[in-house]
């Protein structure tokens, strides 16, 4: 019972000195979806566009609700184009397919009971079950008008979903202006720069991606690395308090 008792004091010293702490498990649903609605509300925000936490728009035909966020950029007062969101934690959905489970299929109904112009899908890039497609570069693209981001929530990253906002928007308000026949702007020369960003934006989410593989991988050897202290502290003590020393404080 003594040695028990020691083994349990060591364990909690070495937890103190060490800074290792149980964390706490996200909800994998409402949770996250929040987490995406206040990073969308605030970008939102920041650009004076219109935004709803929960896109209220329903299909009459089934009476449920398509999309979860729902901006209305906006320009000089007006409306210029819409981009709905889809918020994704956990591992009940498909990247391809036809069923219900397919992101792609909610990302179409999605964009057309909203009418909007781009259909963004958020997933939790953190989750273990999360397609490699968005593991290793945080962006897909399955058609022109939709998107698949990785964010890792664990490490409150969601640098990828700021870049596409704002790079989605600039489209939107480039094709306001292609539309408006706006002259003075060289439309041709700014278009030339979005489609490099749009690059540039890849090889950040491939870095992120990458820095999250090798931060994950340095997790596990940390907790390798605990495992084998705690056993390495237990031999110590019952070896200690078999010669009648006990554990050491």
């Amino acid at each position: 019972a003594q040695m028990k008792a020691d083994i349990k004091v060591e364990l909690e010293k070495l937890a103190v000195a060490s800074g290792y702490s149980e964390v706490k498990t996200h909800d994998q649903g409402d949770n996250f979806q929040e987490a995406v609605g206040n990073q969308l509300s605030t970008i939102s925000e920041k650009y004076v566009d219109l935004f709803d936490q929960t896109a209220t728009n329903v299909d009459s035909s089934s009476n449920s609700k398509k999309g979860d966020h729902l901006s209305k950029i906006m320009l000089g007062g007006g409306e210029v184009g819409r981009i709905v969101f889809e918020s994704k934690s956990g591992a009940d959905w498909t990247l391809t397919g036809t069923t219900n489970k397919s992101i792609q299929k909610e990302l179409e109904e999605s964009i057309a009971v909203n009418k909007a112009d781009y259909g963004v899908a958020v997933v939790d890039a953190s989750h273990t079950k999360t397609p490699v497609e968005i593991k290793d570069w945080y962006l897909f693209n399955p058609q022109p008008n939709m998107f698949v981001i990785g964010v890792n929530w664990t490490e409150n990253n969601f640098v990828p979903l700021n870049f596409i906002y704002r790079w989605l928007r600039i489209q939107l308000l480039l094709n306001h202006y292609q539309q408006q026949g706006e002259e003075d702007l060289d439309i041709e020369s700014i278009l030339s720069d979005v489609k490099h960003t749009r690059n540039e934006i890849k090889t950040v989410t491939k870095v992120i991606s990458n820095l999250s593989k090798m931060e994950s991988m340095a997790s596990s050897q940390k907790a390798d690395l605990q495992e084998y202290v705690k056993k390495t502290v237990i031999k110590l003590i019952a070896i200690e308090t078999a010669l009648g020393g006990g554990g050491a404080n």
